[in-house]
């Protein structure tokens, strides 16, 4: 049946698919410098269109309710997480997990 293959992205290349094969692809020369250019790429995309944003902003004068409050600073600080989109294993318990016994006087 032969033997399963990889296909990377960067270098629209098969390789053989066990963690040695990944592993020495990924760390080549070629690799490396297809990644940088597909890199490269998506970043030259963002800038010409973040510019035709920009152009046709100052053409027709009109901006987007988005654009103003991607402009505007925050005025309260934003939390580094949510909780929904932790695993489950690092949520806190439910409140009712730890249920305090009444204090008794023994004295």
């Amino acid at each position: 049946m032969g033997r399963a293959k990889f296909h990377c992205v960067y270098c629209d290349r098969y390789c053989e698919d066990t963690q040695d094969a990944r592993k020495r692809h990924s760390s080549g020369r070629n690799h490396k410098a297809n990644v940088k250019l597909w890199y490269d790429s998506v970043q030259a995309r963002e800038q010409r269109q973040a510019a035709t944003t920009t152009t046709t902003t100052a053409v027709t004068g009109t901006v987007t309710m988005a654009e103003t409050q991607l402009d505007a600073a925050p005025t309260a600080r934003t939390p580094a997480f949510r909780w929904e989109h932790l695993p489950p294993s690092m949520l806190p318990p439910p409140p009712e997990t730890f249920l305090t016994c009444p204090r008794l006087d023994w004295g």
